[in-house]
């Protein structure tokens, strides 16, 4: 029998095709899609990691929801400190969306803060608390924000004592540059601990840079034979300037070494005797005129968080450590400490959010009959981030 005019194919035939048709549309589209969400899970792990400039290679190659886009970033160039950069892809992403969301105005208040522009924070802050669902965990972090951005507005108008001058290039590095202590002997002499070579494994070195001809040197190495794989941070120097006294720290052990500078075999270098006691988290040694000691605790019996202590020298014998009492102490924390010369001044660095303007500020107590109440020093010498480890020159500047 002959086939009607115009059929090719039986209805088993035609579901094969379509089937076909159906396999080969997953096949082309399905993994598409889940290759672009695949990237954008990247792109959040990346961020989540801190890995800001792997994140934003991907980012640039990306396609898909305009808002999204700019908003990760505008997250990627304020995690590289690039602010007025990451203000611009966070407005862009403003003008990409008629219903801002609660991360958008989290970001754009914490860029502005970071430019110490309090006012327009506080508003991006507000906003946020607006929109931002009842569970979201940054909520009591952005009435606190809110708190430190009036403290901003309030500073921002005190008499600066100072000006900043940038270490150049050569200093400062894509690593981190730490615990900067000037040289007891040579005027033009600075001493700090850097993690210059992190991907080999190798943990803070001391370093040292001096003038030269006008300019600062270059790093180098502050003793070779003192640098291990272990992290080696200054705390500073004893004896008159004749001993080193510095921190090494491995993940399971922290000790604080001493060493004499001698270049003779029998090298004198050993363990510190102090009242420290690293396990109880003691912390941020300072060592002022060889008689007295200042540091942070969180031993208990504090105020809250780490406490500053002391202990005097007394033929000898170190006593055991006072706390210096809730005039300088808190229920937050107090760290990094410095004495002036004469013993009038007191500097730490504090994030009570009561008197700071961001992480930790430097403040100062004057000691009169006691220690007084802590003040802020204001700008140029703090910021929105953590400001530690203050300290004055020999010459008193």
């Amino acid at each position: 029998m002959s086939k009607p005019a115009g059929y090719s194919h039986s209805p088993l035939k035609q579901g094969a095709f379509m089937m076909i048709l159906l396999a080969l549309w997953m096949l082309v589209f399905i993994p598409s899609g889940f290759a672009q969400q695949s990237k954008w899970q990247q792109v959040d792990q990346y961020l989540a990691s801190g890995q800001y400039r792997d994140a934003l290679d991907m980012l640039r190659y990306m396609e898909g929801d305009a808002y999204a886009l700019a908003l990760k970033q505008g997250i990627c160039y304020y995690g590289l400190n690039q602010l007025k950069t990451a203000q611009d892809f966070f407005t862009q992403a403003y003008q990409s969306t008629k219903a801002p969301d609660a991360d958008l105005y989290y970001w754009l208040g914490e860029t502005y803060h970071q430019q110490l522009r309090f006012e327009p924070a506080v508003q991006q802050f507000k906003a946020f608390l607006r929109v931002a669902k009842d569970s979201d965990p940054r909520k009591e972090q952005v009435k606190e924000l809110i708190r430190v951005c009036g403290n901003g507005v309030r500073i921002q108008y005190q008499d600066q004592l100072g000006y900043l001058e940038v270490f150049p290039a050569q200093i400062n590095t894509q690593y981190n540059e730490i615990a900067p202590r000037f040289s007891p002997n040579y005027s033009d002499r600075i001493y700090f601990s850097s993690q210059r070579f992190p991907e080999t494994g190798k943990g803070y070195d001391m370093m040292s840079i001096e003038i030269q001809n006008g300019s600062w040197s270059s790093p180098f190495e502050f003793n070779a034979t003192l640098n291990t794989v272990a992290d080696e941070v200054l705390y500073g120097f004893a004896n008159q300037g004749q001993e080193a006294i510095y921190l090494q720290q491995m993940p399971a052990q922290r000790t604080v070494l001493v060493d004499t500078f001698s270049q003779a075999q029998q090298i004198h270098r050993g363990v510190w005797k102090s009242p420290l006691q690293l396990n109880r988290d003691d912390d941020y040694l300072y060592i002022y005129h060889d008689s007295l000691i200042l540091f942070s605790s969180k031993r208990s019996g504090g105020y809250g968080g780490y406490d500053l202590y002391a202990s005097r020298k007394d033929h000898g014998t170190w006593s055991v450590p006072f706390n210096l009492g809730p005039s300088i102490n808190s229920p937050a924390d107090e760290i990094t400490p410095f004495l002036t010369n004469d013993g009038q001044v007191l500097y730490f660095s504090s994030n009570r959010p009561d008197l700071t303007i961001g992480g930790f500020d430097v403040l100062y107590s004057r000691l009169e009959d006691s220690w007084s109440a802590p003040v802020n020093l204001g700008l140029p010498v703090n910021s929105a981030a953590n400001d530690l480890q203050f300290s004055i020159g020999p010459e008193g500047k």
